[in-house]
């Protein structure tokens, strides 16, 4: 009993409190450790999976971004199962997807298979950090250059669109500008007014010679031959709103996009604004400097690059 009495009294104190506290940890670390093994070991519940397209709404779709997403999403829901488990709903939709990105028109599969690449590897869909769209895929598969909601020394009204977008690769091609020595109104060097610098273009090129007797001179000279009349005659990826930019859109599709990244073929570029007298202002992409073109603008052949606006 001396002896028991002895070990209590030199285990008293604060020793005691140091051994429960030491014990007290073990004791939790224990149910750690056996928490964390039984949830190891419990099934999971599985992810609610976003909804699978509908074979008609594949068969509608003509947007190479979109049906890329849409692979995207199957194939992320096809890798996490084994091969019993996979849905064969899921499995018809993906094959549905590939099929009908084969039948896009001329690049567009080539925009798809890149887009379903770059969301796989996780890699960022922007050349540009000073804003989250510019650099990234457009609806038609071109590259977005301008945001014009937030631009702060433009207002985002409500004239139907927020972002111009570049053609795809493969999509620039040469032409004329036409027109000769005729001076055209209202032509505008600003940034959104490149459409309608376009009407303008067409409906002098199509009323070119009508006060002549040679009243077939734009099909002689211009259709299929000018600048302007080409970009909206352009339907790409199912988009048929293309226009040719303005000298102010040109110089920022170089600023945001050609100055640092991604090749084009030609080097100046028609603009679809003039000087005021009788001369186009064109764009060169390598080095970002303009000039005007007076008479040649008949008989030289300019890059073209069209861009195409929206929401």
């Amino acid at each position: 009993m001396r002896l028991a009495m002895s070990t209590y009294n030199i285990v008293d104190g604060n020793t005691m409190k140091a051994l429960m506290v030491q014990l007290i940890g073990a004791i939790a670390m224990t149910a750690i450790i056996v928490f964390t093994t039984l949830t190891a070991c419990s099934p999971k519940k599985r992810e609610a999976q976003p909804q699978i397209p509908t074979k008609e709404s594949i068969d509608n779709e003509n947007n190479p971004i979109t049906l890329a997403n849409w692979a995207f999403e199957l194939i992320m829901q096809m890798e996490g199962r084994d091969e019993n488990e996979r849905d064969t709903a899921v499995a018809e939709a993906l094959a549905a997807v590939y099929e009908k990105a084969g039948q896009l028109p001329e690049g567009g599969y080539t925009i798809f298979s890149r887009e379903v690449e770059r969301l796989y590897m996780g890699e960022p869909d922007s050349f540009s950090e000073q804003n989250e769209y510019i650099g990234s895929f457009g609806p038609a598969g071109g590259i977005i250059f301008y945001d014009k909601g937030n631009n702060e020394n433009v207002s985002f009204g409500d004239d139907g669109w927020r972002f111009l977008e570049t053609v795809p690769d493969g999509y620039e091609f040469t032409a004329i500008w036409g027109l000769g020595y005729r001076a055209l109104d209202g032509l505008s060097t600003a940034i959104g007014t490149g459409k309608r610098n376009t009407e303008i273009i067409v409906h002098a090129l199509k009323s070119a010679g009508s006060n002549t007797a040679e009243f077939d001179y734009y099909e002689r000279y211009y259709k299929g031959k000018a600048a302007a009349d080409m970009c909206v005659d352009l339907s790409i990826n199912g988009y048929n709103d293309w226009f040719l930019p303005s000298i102010d859109e040109l110089r920022m599709m170089y600023e945001n996009i050609f100055k640092e990244h991604r090749t084009h073929h030609y080097a100046p570029y028609w603009s679809s604004s003039d000087d005021g007298d009788e001369s186009t202002w064109f764009f060169n992409l390598d080095d970002g400097t303009q000039d005007t073109a007076h008479a040649g603008r008949d008989m030289a052949e300019y890059g073209v690059f069209a861009i195409r606006a929206f929401r």
